[in-house]
């Protein structure tokens, strides 16, 4: 979705992981703009912050974008993410430069999916996918 981004195997595997785990009700296209939007958010704060640690970024990112999107993440989530990062008493300064860049970033996502697009999207990845086709039942967002 964004060709000028690496491939950053292992952050996109952490994000693949935690995506739905914190956002389940998501669809698989949703999911796709939301892992490529954070993905987005996670290099540009990186490259301004260079020190930061990958799961720093991941944890933030993730926040960030669920505050943008209006799904607030529970405390049990928030838990679940510190036990992913140790390093969360640094995020409010992560979080602060994900604000800094958040207009930069926003302005890149695509907008939000017609319903059309989205069946698309996931009737292309179902023909790519082959023998190795798993079940994607649409899910419907809350």
């Amino acid at each position: 979705m964004y060709p000028s981004l690496p491939r950053d195997m292992p952050t996109i595997t952490y994000l693949e992981g935690l995506i739905p785990r914190l956002f389940p009700r998501l669809s698989l296209a949703q999911t796709e703009v939301l892992k490529a939007t954070a993905l987005d958010w996670i290099y540009t704060v990186a490259r301004r912050q260079p020190t930061t640690t990958r799961r720093s970024l991941i944890c933030c990112a993730l926040i960030a974008m669920a505050a943008e999107i209006g799904r607030g993440l529970s405390e049990q989530d928030i838990r679940f993410l510190q036990d992913f990062d140790d390093n969360y008493s640094n995020w409010q300064v992560v979080i602060c430069m994900f604000g800094q860049v958040s207009e930069e970033v926003l302005q890149r996502v695509p907008q939000p999916l017609l319903p059309e697009a989205e069946q698309w999207l996931d009737e292309k990845e179902s023909a790519g996918m082959g023998d190795k086709k798993r079940g994607t039942k649409r899910r419907t967002p809350s």
